[in-house]
């Protein structure tokens, strides 16, 4: 019988039950897109996971295993297991004038067993094919890059290959589209040829398994680290491999879904509105009820499921409304970007939109439903029914939907941190603008105004309806702040992305310097003119044990639900690059510990300076012991201090770095930067250096940044996209607001029409309060909104070069909605209920 009651309340179609129905899906459509987006990411992971890894599981490090030991890990399982060999390095290639950084990778017949590389002459290669012993498969970018016209050969260190075919697309290809540095493919014999693999070479081995039973993943990391223990064996199943492809469209989805939060906010908020106003008019059904029996319990359920209805309605709307939008989405995407994935309608969403608008309609509800529901019958009746519920006690009924809108934000960001820091910066804002709200209200309340007529009668009006008011000045102040905070997001963002480009900005990071290389590239450089910044010694070790503690890892089988889960896993398994030198860069600071100077203790243990935000996230202490091992040999540090490391700087930089003394011993390459500011030609010095150091990779940071910023462009273009959407659900939020209002003062206007207030007179009124309104709201929010930006960059970009910037022109957005909010507002809600509406209808308000 209740739910019927509810359902004939739906039934009773009202212009309430419109705009409360359009304002809500409008809001959450943008959550859908950007679930349907996630949804997509997910399936394409799913479904490639074994294709991107090419086998059901992968064993990789950085020296060989031996035929025994292939032997020893086959006996590890029941059925026969397949096993292809893979070798990958970073190194130069030279074609005419032309350098290029390239991963060579050897393979063997076997590669892949699962999926295929896309050729562009021979059609795919797969499994049982064979690159050819003098013969080599190129990425299609390498043939522009080095301005081949044709298929020619390719010097790769001391032997030369034939080109015989162009690769298209390859195995395990991130959804960005390519990668930084270009791909060689050719057999395990011919990479022998080359003379490249050497000690101290930067190399990985790679042991693709194909298995046929299924297998447990902690018994074979135990069985590796019992037999292996001197190996960094890295283990990677095609789960693991897929999200470490999508982690880039990952994260560009996870602060797209907080953008969308806010267009959902907005219509929460125009929604509370239009149901307070819904209720009000509802109060003597109320006192009805309750004359006739109906416990609290029973009327509350009533308009639960009420507002369950509704909420279920709104997400039926909102999926017809995401559907199109979502198949438009992908379009754009497939055409214009290059995130390669196709973005599909999944009924996971509109489950997860139907979820959200229900439960966040129930739980915002509360406030205004239990004050009534404790109030008499009487005061029901009365039509100047105010509840008498004290501001605590109402601030204690929104907790509920406050911890919801913090468990959506973590759904959406994917992050435990983000998400409610995100949240709790916007209840902040909420909060001011409501205290300072009801200060400045309460003030005007008081004073007694001097000027024009029109002036006062429209701060009369805000302070006569003082709730209304608040309501929509939040609002405002929310879409301002918004409409502020993302393109002074963009700035900061683009500011920092420019300063690879200002001043002096190394040209090539060069990697595997051999320690028996480095006076001579030293006098190299000088002989050309070029600065060269280090080298700095880099050795390769593994982090084994924590105060005399086996060091914890995260299992690599189980799912990290946020991304500060996923990057502690990736810390805790990755293997680590340490240091060692004299002194610090000069944008290194030591922020907690001993001075990096200091000498040790004599007998003590070496000292190390660890990254500070590394050091965070694995819980390391200042005097803790770690215990680690460098190609099976054993070393001891303990930690003497925290340093702040700026990454952005293009040096050699280092999560570990030691004093001299410590690692001199063990098996290292170097790193090095090279300046060319009197260089007039550094790309004819890559040839020399190619010639002279064949071993020696040289990286061009300048087209990675490049590249880079093309990548960035594509992101800041859906951040705009989103800016959009909360544009146009914000505008249609406030006009549906003040619409409400003025309706409600129809009375009051024809009141003033009666004691011989013009038309031209009511719409000056009306305009001075919303005028009033919106400049009040759209400065503060403006306001707001740099104040977030700058704490969001401080929170979470602090070791950005330029930092925060101001940029003068992100509040247009903000001024152009609150112009365009004006408009409508004076078009289609003064202009025809001053107009249309005659005197007559006085007798219905009073």
């Amino acid at each position: 019988m209740l739910f019927k009651m509810a359902l004939r309340e739906i039934k009773k179609i009202s212009r309430f039950h419109f705009f409360f129905l359009i304002s809500l899906s409008l809001g959450m459509t943008g959550i859908i897109i950007v679930k349907n987006f996630k949804f997509s990411i997910e399936k394409t992971i799913n479904q490639k996971s074994k294709k991107f890894l090419g086998a059901d599981l992968a064993l990789s490090l950085i020296s060989p295993f031996k035929k025994e030991d292939l032997i020893k890990i086959k006996s590890l399982f029941k059925e026969e297991v397949q096993v292809s060999e893979s070798i990958e390095l970073l190194t130069m290639i030279k074609a005419g004038e032309k350098a290029r950084l390239v991963q060579v990778k050897g393979v063997d017949s076997l590669y892949p067993f699962y999926g295929s590389m896309k050729l562009q002459k021979t059609g795919t290669y797969k499994a049982g094919k064979s690159i050819g012993e003098d013969g080599i498969i190129i990425q299609s970018e390498l043939k522009e890059q080095l301005k081949l016209k044709k298929l020619d050969f390719l010097g790769i260190g001391k032997s030369r290959f034939k080109i015989k075919d162009l690769l298209i697309d390859d195995i395990g290809q991130n959804f960005m589209g390519g990668s930084f540095v270009p791909r060689v493919y050719l057999s395990l014999d011919s990479l022998k040829k080359t003379k490249l693999i050497q000690f101290g070479s930067t190399i990985r081995y790679f042991y693709l398994l194909k298995i046929k039973e299924d297998f447990s993943l902690p018994d074979i990391n135990a069985f590796l680290k019992e037999n292996f223990p001197e190996k960094n064996i890295r283990v990677v199943t095609p789960q693991r491999k897929g999200q470490r492809m999508g982690r880039g469209v990952n994260y560009l989805s996870d602060f797209l879904g907080l953008t969308a939060l806010i267009s959902l906010l907005l219509a929460v908020s125009a929604n509370f509105y239009l149901y307070r106003n819904y209720l009000s008019n509802r109060s003597k059904d109320m006192a009805v009820l309750k004359a006739m029996g109906f416990g609290k319990l029973k009327i509350f359920t009533i308009y639960f499921y009420h507002l369950l209805i509704l909420g279920l309605l709104a997400g039926v709307l909102s999926f017809l409304v995401a559907a199109p939008l979502v198949l438009f989405v992908n379009f754009i995407v497939q055409n214009f970007t290059p995130l390669q994935i196709i973005i599909q309608i999944s009924w996971k969403s509109f489950f997860y939109g139907s979820f959200i608008c229900m439960i966040s309609n129930a739980l915002c509800a509360l406030p205004l439903i239990i004050p009534k529901l404790d109030s008499s019958i009487t005061s029901l009746h009365s039509s100047k029914f105010r509840d008498r519920y004290s501001q605590k006690k109402g601030m204690i009924l929104f907790i509920p939907w406050a911890l919801f809108f913090v468990f959506i934000s973590i759904d959406l960001s994917s992050s435990y941190r983000n998400g409610p820091l995100f949240c709790l910066f916007i209840f902040i804002s909420l909060l001011i603008t409501d205290r300072l709200g009801i200060w400045i209200l309460n003030l005007l309340g008081k004073a007694r105004l001097r000027g024009h007529i029109i002036f006062k009668l429209a701060f009369k009006n805000m302070t006569r309806f003082k709730t209304e008011t608040l309501i929509s000045l939040m609002v405002l102040v929310l879409l301002s702040s918004m409409l502020t905070l993302i393109p002074q997001l963009n700035h900061v963002m683009v500011e920092e992305l420019s300063y690879f480009t200002k001043g002096r900005t190394p040209h090539f990071f060069l990697i595997d310097i051999q320690k028996d290389q480095v006076e001579e590239l030293r006098k190299f450089c000088e002989e050309n003119n070029v600065e060269l910044a280090g080298p700095s010694p880099m050795v390769k070790a593994k982090l084994q044990s924590l105060n005399g503690k086996p060091f914890e890892q995260y299992s690599k089988k189980k799912k990290s639900r946020t991304r500060e889960a996923e990057m502690n896993s990736f810390l805790r398994n990755r293997p680590i690059n340490l240091s060692y030198k004299e002194k610090l860069y000069k944008d290194e600071i030591i922020v907690k510990g001993r001075a990096f100077g200091e000498k040790d203790e004599k007998g003590s243990l070496p000292g190390v300076s660890l990254e500070e935000r590394y050091a965070k996230r694995l819980k390391i202490k200042i005097g803790d012991e770690i215990g680690m091992t460098v190609l099976g040999l054993p070393l001891k540090a303990k930690v003497e201090s925290f340093r702040k490391v700026n990454w952005a700087n293009l040096k050699p930089n280092f999560f570990f770095v030691f004093k001299p003394g410590v690692l001199e011993n063990y098996p290292q390459t170097f790193l090095g930067t090279t300046f060319h500011d009197k260089d007039k030609r550094p790309y004819g010095f890559q040839m020399k250096l190619l010639d002279k150091f064949p071993n020696v990779s040289s990286i061009n940071l300048k087209r990675n940044i490049e590249k880079t910023r093309t990548i960035f462009n594509d992101i800041v273009l859906s951040f705009r996209t989103m800016t959009f959407v909360c544009l146009f659900v914000g505008v249609f939020v406030i006009w549906t607001i003040f619409q409400n209002q003025i309706e409600q003062r129809i009375p009051d206007y024809n009141l003033l029409k009666t004691l011989g207030f013009s038309p031209d007179h009511l719409k000056k009124i009306g305009i001075a309060e919303v005028g009033l309104l919106i400049s009040f709201a759209g400065l503060f929010g403006i306001l707001v909104g740099y104040l977030l930006s700058y704490s969001l960059v401080a929170i979470f970009f602090r070791n950005m070069n330029e930092g925060w910037s101001f940029y003068p022109w992100a509040f247009l957005p903000a001024v152009l909605s609150k112009a365009l909010i004006a408009f409508l507002v004076y078009r289609f809600v003064f202009k025809k209920v001053i107009e249309e509406k005659a005197p007559n209808e006085l007798l219905k308000g009073y």
